[in-house]
């Protein structure tokens, strides 16, 4: 079949040709701008990318760089610990030569001391024997015409004592001798003291800790001796450094951490200067006993003690450490406040020391004698009624006025009253005990006061058990 002939005739099919025409070239035109801006782009891409590229190049140099910087710095950091550990070893080794050579000069001087006091007590002996043999030949001179038969006995006692008198001479060379020793002794013990003060002087400057966290990192090489200190300490109180960082480091350092409460008291207690209690204190310190050591360190001498690794406290007989942990306490409110609250009970079988305030004057009666308390055969007051006026006197607030012998003066008066302190105060119980421990001294070797001695030494014994607390027990350092 044969299609019909389009019916449009040739001047109506131009002008659609020429609209299709430039559609097509409409179209490459529009395609070509694509294609330029698609070429514009990915040329923009590859410069970003290679902007990129030498950025992560340039990092990767400079990581380098940096990573060599720190490998040289650690290794500058390895060789200065290297150096410490010399310098700390060599220290310690001095050290160790320095005590020892100082426990044999002291171990020296005490056998001179003891060699020196058995040949003074030797002479002493034979002068007493010389004494008597000298008043004995005087007795038998005075009895010659009378006692013919001891001339014999007379003359061998001279013979004795010209023997003695020789050995007297030749143990007076001996004590000169023993004393140049002595002197040689403590001239090496002064040149090994001066050495030890050089080395405590380094050591003190080494003690410098400007914050908690150089404290920190000197704590992480400590290992603590058990034996020197204790496996359970307690903290109280705050200054100058934080009691929560002590702690810390106390767990750190394998040691145990109780608290003041606690049944089982830790028998080393860490102060601070401030926020501790004095009732807890003083309950601390009555609950661990008179047979169990304590040691109470502020906070600066703790620190001391743990990088120095040994317990200064067992080493007090030493003066340097002994200086060295008063100085700590120096300033320090605790110590001074423990200071405050001590002294020591009479020991008036030996001998007494002065009383607590000193008085010239003379006294007839004394505040205790005023509240009827008595001893002896004379008043004969049970032990019972004895101690009721001691208790009396302890707690009263105001004590009767001693009276005093002609010649004393008010302010002698008023000054030997204040010596007697406030009520419940550790000055009443010291002038007390002191009081009855002079009185048992001067009476002791009297004719009729055996009674009175004997009374006066179980009151004292029962002042003590009653009132004298740990707490004035307890000496600093």
């Amino acid at each position: 079949m044969v299609p019909e002939p389009d019916s449009k005739s040739p001047e109506q099919s131009k002008p659609e040709e020429s609209r299709d025409l430039d559609v097509l070239i409409a179209l490459e035109s529009d395609l070509n701008e694509r294609e330029r801006q698609h070429i514009e782009r990915v040329d923009s891409l590859e410069w970003d990318w290679l902007g990129y590229h030498n950025a992560v190049k340039e990092l990767a140099r400079e990581r380098l760089q940096a990573e060599q910087k720190l490998a040289d710095r650690k290794l500058e950091l390895d060789t200065l610990q290297k150096q410490l550990s010399a310098f700390e070893a060599k220290l310690f080794n001095r050290e160790a030569r320095l005590a020892s050579r100082k426990e044999k000069v002291d171990s020296d001087a005490r056998e001179n001391r003891a060699q020196a006091k058995l040949l003074e007590d030797q002479a002493e002996q034979q002068l007493a024997t010389q004494r008597k043999l000298t008043a004995r030949g005087v007795k038998v001179t005075a009895r010659e015409k009378k006692v013919t038969a001891r001339e014999v006995k007379v003359a061998a006692a001279e013979t004795r004592h010209r023997a003695r008198r020789v050995e007297l001479a030749e143990a007076h060379a001996q004590i000169t001798s023993l004393e140049a020793e002595l002197s040689t002794a403590a001239a090496e013990r002064d040149l090994l003291q001066g050495e030890l003060d050089e080395a405590g002087a380094l050591k003190l400057s080494a003690l410098h800790i400007p914050s908690w966290d150089v404290a920190q990192w000197m704590f992480s090489e400590v290992e603590v001796d058990f034996e020197q200190f204790a496996n359970k300490v307690a903290f109280t109180g705050e200054g100058p450094f934080k009691r929560s960082d002590l702690e810390a480091s106390a767990r750190e350092l394998g040691l145990q951490v109780g608290q003041l409460g606690a049944r089982q008291a830790a028998p080393i207690l860490v102060v601070g200067r401030e926020g501790w209690n004095q009732a807890a204190i003083e309950a601390y310190v009555g609950a661990l006993g008179d047979d169990t050591e304590l040691f109470i360190f502020p906070q600066e001498l703790w620190v001391a003690a743990l990088l120095v690794r040994y317990n200064p406290f067992r080493y007090l007989e030493d003066k340097t450490c002994r200086a060295a942990v008063e100085t700590f306490g120096e300033g320090h409110p605790v110590i001074a406040w423990l200071r405050s609250q001590e002294f020591p009970w009479p020991e008036w079988q030996d001998e007494v020391g002065p009383p607590p305030q000193p008085f010239d004057g003379k006294v007839k009666h004394s505040p205790l004698d005023k509240m009827d308390y008595h001893v002896g055969k004379t008043k004969a007051l049970p032990a019972s009624t004895r101690r009721n006026h001691l208790c009396a006197a302890f707690l009263a607030a105001q004590l009767p006025l001693a009276d005093f012998h002609s010649g004393v003066s008010p302010a002698k008066q008023r000054e030997y009253m204040a010596s007697w302190g406030q009520p419940r105060s550790r000055t009443r119980l010291r002038r007390m005990a002191w009081h009855l421990a002079m009185l048992v001294v001067a009476r002791a070797r009297l004719l009729n006061y055996e009674i009175a001695v004997k009374e006066w030494e179980a009151d004292l014994v029962w002042l003590k058990r009653e009132y004298y607390s740990p707490l004035m027990r307890f000496q600093w350092p």
